[in-house]
Formats: C-alpha cells, sequence, structure tokens
C-alpha cells in the first residue's frame, strides 16, 4: 500500500517534522495520537494513548502486510526481479506482545522486520 493511500483512510491528518499524526481509529480519539512515519520497507504506526498495532489496523480493516511497500525491480528492465509479499508471519512473546515479523516474499525469499 502507498503511504497516501494509508493516509487517506484516517482523519484530521497534520504533515510533522518526520511524518504525519492523525487521529487513532481504534479509540475515542479528540487529539491525534496516531503517529504514522514511513520506514525503509513499510509504514510504521506508533498511538500515544497505547493501541496495539493490531488494533489499528483492524479497525481500519487492513492486515500488517497492507503496511509494507512493494519493492522495486533491482534491474533497469528486469521485471522478474519485482517480489511480491505473500504472507506476513508475526511472532509475539507469551503476553501476545507482537515482537517482530517475517515477511515472505514470490519468489520464496525472507526478509524480518523488528518492531
Amino acid at each position: 500500500m502507498k503511504t497516501e493511500e494509508f493516509l487517506q483512510k484516517l482523519k484530521k491528518v497534520r504533515k510533522t517534522s518526520n511524518g504525519w499524526m492523525a487521529l487513532c481509529p481504534s479509540h475515542d480519539d479528540n487529539q491525534p495520537s496516531l503517529s504514522i512515519a514511513v520506514g525503509e520497507d513499510k509504514i510504521l504506526l506508533k498511538c500515544f494513548a497505547g493501541c496495539d498495532v493490531q488494533k489499528i489496523l483492524l479497525s481500519l480493516n487492513i492486515e500488517s502486510k497492507d503496511l509494507y511497500f512493494e519493492p522495486k525491480p533491482l534491474g533497469r528492465n528486469n521485471n522478474s526481479c519485482i517480489n511480491k509479499i505473500s504472507a506476513v508471519y508475526q511472532y509475539t512473546d507469551a503476553a501476545g506482545v507482537l515482537l517482530y515479523e517475517n515477511v515472505r516474499f514470490e519468489p520464496k525469499k525472507f526478509r524480518a522486520a523488528i518492531r
């Protein structure tokens, strides 16, 4: 998903020095508490009211894999280098807190995303 597409799903979006702030969709928010930033390969989210990222995604009706950008081709005219995200595997601690995600691309390749 592109950053612009994601931002359109939110309310009261405003630009900040390191990304955007918006109303968090997973709780009754009067003041923007959701921070949105762009990482190397994905959209990064942090709710300063403490909402879990999975709860935010559920409120927006999207999945974790939707936060990742589509990789760009490596060569000038080499379309076979384009990787597509086929799955995102989430690893949690005993309390259910997300520790990291492992992203699977097609053709088969994995990349860990640490939070």
